[in-house]
């Protein structure tokens, strides 16, 4: 069983926005004019632990493109050995486009 115990969170003044409108995005105050919350609470960086299992319990073939890859013992159509259960214990982050500058800090040269 998984776990999920958020470290950070927003509040209900939130709103998702386009990644590409971030990216061409100069003036964060026509962000601000068109701010509409969604009332919606979004986890920005949580830890994830617990017992899982592979995506792949019987392990992944080699095909002829990855032979040799990781120890060059793998022949084409043997499996590899992996591990079919573990513990985890993870953090995520997601959301890094509020550590960008230019979101928080505006260039003025005064002496110019």
């Amino acid at each position: 069983m998984l776990e999920f115990i958020p470290f950070i969170q927003t509040s209900e003044e939130t709103m998702m926005i386009d990644r590409d409108l971030m990216r061409s995005q100069q003036d964060s105050n026509s962000l601000l004019k068109s701010f509409v919350s969604e009332g919606k609470v979004h986890t920005l960086t949580a830890r994830i632990n617990g017992h899982i299992s592979s995506a792949f319990p019987e392990g992944l073939e080699v095909d002829e493109d990855t032979e040799g890859e990781e120890n060059g013992d793998e022949q084409p159509g043997s499996t590899v050995e992996h591990i079919k259960e573990s513990d985890i214990n993870v953090i995520v982050v997601t959301d890094t486009d509020i550590l960008s500058d230019r979101l928080w800090i505006k260039i003025q040269s005064f002496l110019a």
